[in-house]
């Protein structure tokens, strides 16, 4: 097979192209990584509980990865792990699952995080709504909960 310029320039601009409209129809937008408030709230008054802080990284690709300092977490930042997605526009969908523990620093629940998120024009600020469910060890759900999060983007120094 003979490969030529022409064809070599051809792919590379089909790949650029591909790419920038990705970036224009927000596919990749969210990517990178945001300082976070999350406020957890009562589900059927929208009433603020608490907040507080936390670190979230979106991976191209869809994984997502985060610490907080929420509480439930044996004295230490809890740890996330989840997968995020492009719904459309602006708008898109995480799941984060993080393990709680007690103050032993012994595993107790586990809490699985769904929200939809809207980014602003500039990719600089999203916020969110959505819920938290609560899982005993053994998968039986024992608690849910709402909350927000409003994020802006930690950009490059």
């Amino acid at each position: 097979m003979k490969i030529t310029t022409a064809g070599i320039f051809g792919v590379l601009f089909l790949t650029m192209a591909s790419s920038v409209a990705a970036q224009r129809s927000g596919v990749s937008r969210l990517a990178g990584t945001w300082d976070a408030v999350v406020t957890p709230r009562v589900c059927s008054t929208g009433a603020p509980i608490t907040t507080f802080k936390a670190a979230y990284i979106f991976s191209p690709g869809g994984t997502f990865s985060g610490v907080s300092s929420g509480t439930g977490s044996g004295g230490r930042g809890r740890e996330q792990l989840g997968v995020w997605k492009h719904v459309e526009g602006d708008q898109y969908r995480f799941r984060i699952k993080a393990y709680l523990f007690n103050s032993a620093g012994v595993v107790t629940s586990y809490q699985i995080v769904t929200h939809d998120a809207v980014l602003d024009d500039d990719a600089l600020i999203w916020s969110s709504t959505g819920d938290s469910r609560t899982f005993s060890m053994d998968g039986v759900q024992i608690n849910v909960g709402c909350s927000t999060i409003v994020a802006e983007r930690i950009e490059e120094p």
